[in-house]
């Protein structure tokens, strides 16, 4: 029960996807830090900046730039060379931008600061640009004042000025010329100059490019030939600070009135700013500049991964590297909350159980893409201790890492709402509810005491990883606080096992041989893990439609499982 509907716009993460490529555990990864200023000190006069790189003698080259100007290239070490930062305490951005052997380039960024003072202002009126759209998302025109309603802090305001879309618009055009655009540079200027010259000619257009820096092309330009001709001048190198771009275009702008609008042509990869994203959001949202992006260049690309029941999971590439974007709903139905699902993902990576969370929002999730072979049931049988060892490492430091309100997990209060769940919707199978539940107190009585944990509980074969080095846990959405039988037995019925798998996967965790109320619990447990992923197959029918999902053959499989080990655990044991 991995992997929802597709949501539109999945396109619009990539914005927030950290840049890096996977870290390789035989290599040091190439590290850059500046050591001189450091960050948030106050400088001025003659200053030195240095920098650090690891491993010593992998760089051949450190670039140093402060305020988005080269200050000074250093071919060799020490990396360090003087730079007057003026007479006045003002704050400042230095970036150094080191070159590896290989030609991999990382860079590092602080800011000093300033000595500032604070100024309150009583605020009399505030400029709102609105733009509006009908359902097939075509601008509407000619709206009047009385369309619009202003509100702040639930109190309706008073609109004092009102005009329509004559209003004379001031546009700030930024185009990407960094490298990674060059085998599209052709395709942008192309688009650059249908966009330019289709703008009319009262409004007023400043043009930028941008790569490691910014630069002005063309400054107020009404003339549609004097912004087009800056534009056949591009030539791609560099990096690509866009962020810094946003920023420098909120403040091109300055507070004066005026309908402000900022377009942005770039492939979406941010490589060497200083400024963060959260920087650039904050500008933003702070300012009455609307902000468009348009997608230029190899941007991203994504491939369906296959195999998911209730989500829908992308590979997605880009210059930095390869991800993997989860898309899914919350689920009540089956107590699936996907902040919760967040939190435990972050956690599992600090306990270095899954890859890195790169970005999270209500149904999406965007993690790093490791190379890995996706396990079978043979494959987690086959690699018996290493999969008790995972589960160790799990119940051990996932508690100490997990945050926000706690998740819990029970399985016999599962299998009880599912019955709910299943009466109410009408199931073809809500006659036999009744001997399942009369089952299951039987099987809940059979559990005995163990230290509480936070588990996975859902080791289906496909959230196992295994990249020839060690198994990797993915998939956290049923993840809480609960027993460590139930991961014990949830993957020994999800995985087939021997009744000897089992023996040797319970002392391999125990560290000893289990008594007879251990494995008693187990063999209960065990099969209560089976009946809630046939139950969990059900109640998918009734409310899920994922693509490809035939939850009536889960339900059924399952349903077969859980026949058999009952069967068993009724011969060993005695019938309820």
């Amino acid at each position: 029960m991995m992997m929802t509907a597709i949501r539109t716009g999945l396109v619009l993460f990539a914005a927030a996807l950290a840049l890096g490529e996977v870290p390789r555990a035989q290599a040091q990864a190439p590290s850059l830090a500046i050591v001189s200023p450091r960050d948030a000190a106050f400088v001025a006069g003659h200053t030195l900046l240095r920098a650090r790189a690891e491993p010593a003698g992998a760089a051949v080259s450190v670039i140093f730039y402060v305020d988005g100007v080269q200050v000074c290239a250093l071919p060799q070490p020490p990396f360090e060379c003087d730079w007057d930062a003026g007479v006045q305490v003002v704050e400042h951005q230095v970036r150094a931008v080191a070159t590896f052997t290989g030609g991999r380039h990382v860079v590092s960024n602080l800011r000093t600061k300033g000595l500032d003072y604070a100024e309150s202002v009583d605020v009399r009126s505030v400029q709102l640009t609105a733009t509006v759209s009908d359902s097939r998302g075509r601008f509407v025109k000619g709206l009047p004042r009385s369309s619009f309603r202003v509100f702040e802090d639930d109190r309706q305001q008073t609109i004092s000025h009102f005009e329509a879309e004559n209003v004379a618009l001031d546009l700030i055009v930024a185009l990407d010329i960094s490298a990674s655009m060059g085998p599209s540079m052709p395709a942008l200027k192309q688009a650059a100059r249908e966009f330019l010259t289709a703008i009319p000619a009262s409004n007023r257009v400043t043009l930028l490019a941008f790569n490691d820096t910014s630069f002005t092309l063309a400054r107020g330009a009404t003339n549609p030939a004097e912004r087009v001709k800056a534009v056949d001048r591009l030539v791609p190198w560099g990096g690509t600070a866009l962020y810094d771009v946003l920023v420098r275009g909120v403040d091109m702008f300055g507070s004066g009135a005026g309908r402000k609008a900022l377009i942005v042509f770039t492939d979406g990869e941010d490589y060497g700013s200083g400024a963060s994203l959260e920087e650039a959001e904050t500008r933003l949202q702070s300012s009455d500049v609307t902000l468009y992006m348009i997608g230029q260049g190899k941007g991203v690309t994504l491939e369906p991964l296959k195999g998911g029941l209730s989500n829908a999971s992308f590979i997605v590439t880009d210059a930095s590297g390869k991800y993997v974007a989860r898309v899914g709903e919350d689920f009540p139905c089956h107590h699936v909350f996907r902040d919760r699902e967040a939190r435990a993902s972050r956690a599992a990576y600090e306990a270095g159980l899954s890859p890195e969370v790169i970005h999270a929002e209500q149904g999406l999730m965007v993690v790093r893409f490791i190379e890995a072979k996706t396990c079978s049931e043979a494959d987690v049988r086959n690699n018996l201790e290493r999969s008790a060892e995972i589960l160790k490492k799990c119940h051990r430091d996932m508690k100490r890492r997990i945050t926000g309100p706690a998740s819990v997990f029970w399985v016999f209060h599962v299998l009880r709402d599912y019955a709910h769940t299943l009466k109410e919707g009408g199931h073809s199978r809500v006659g036999e509810i009744p001997r399942w539940m009369a089952q299951v107190d039987f099987l809940e009585e059979a559990q005995v005491p163990l230290p509480v944990i936070f588990g996975h509980h859902d080791l289906l074969p496909g959230n196992f990883m295994d990249d020839g080095v060690r198994l990797w846990l993915i998939d956290w959405e049923y993840g809480g606080f609960g027993t460590a039988m139930f991961d014990l037995a949830n993957i020994s019925a999800n995985n087939s096992f021997s009744a000897e798998d089992e023996r040797r996967l319970l002392t391999h965790y125990f560290e000893k041989v289990p008594d007879e109320a251990t494995q008693r619990a187990f063999d209960a447990m065990k099969t209560a893990s089976a009946l809630r992923e046939a139950t969990w197959g059900m109640v998918s029918e009734l409310h899920l439609n994922a693509p490809g999902g035939d939850y009536v053959a889960h339900a059924n499989e399952y349903l077969g499982r859980y026949e058999r080990a009952l069967k068993t655990f009724e011969d060993r044991y005695g019938a309820s």
